[in-house]
């Protein structure tokens, strides 16, 4: 096995972060990132494709001026299951405009993560992770007002 194959998932996820880096920045979003330094990705036919259906679901579906938390960790296991780890990221969701008579919110209103899981684009986004061999879950948290996103990333071909 040739570790070359393998890449960091640090700068993986810079790769495509750093593509939406201007609209991050126009809306105010907060990066926070906790990422292994050890933890190694195999790269593969699709994944780039899976990390941009992912960043574009949590950029069409979380609130200006929020935060994001990514997290990834590699697997406590021995090196013959190299590439094999977890994604977590973690961020505050918005839901359908309030409207009181002809008057529209200017924000939109928390509480719809479960809508988003259950979404055509989430169902997507869990598509082109499986479509990797990786699985993927959405998870609603906070009474609704978070979503979590949980990849669980193998390393075999």
């Amino acid at each position: 096995m040739m570790t070359s194959r393998f890449v960091s998932s640090e700068s993986l996820l810079a790769k495509r972060l750093d593509a939406h880096a201007e609209e991050i920045r126009a809306r105010g979003l907060l990066l926070h990132c906790e990422l292994d330094a050890g933890f190694q990705m195999r790269p593969r036919a699709g994944l780039d494709a899976a990390l941009e259906a992912l960043i574009r679901f949590v950029l069409s579906t979380i609130p200006a001026g929020c935060e994001v938390y990514l997290a990834s960790t590699r697997s406590a296991a021995p090196v013959s299951r190299l590439g094999e780890g977890r994604l977590i990221l973690r961020w505050q969701v918005s839901g359908d405009p309030q409207t009181s008579g002809n008057l529209r919110s200017l924000r939109p209103r928390a509480g719809d993560a479960a809508t988003h899981a259950a979404s055509k684009s989430g169902l997507r986004v869990r598509a082109a992770f499986a479509a990797v061999g990786w699985g993927m879950e959405l998870v609603p948290l906070a009474a609704g007002r978070e979503l979590m996103a949980r990849i669980e990333c193998r390393g075999g071909d």
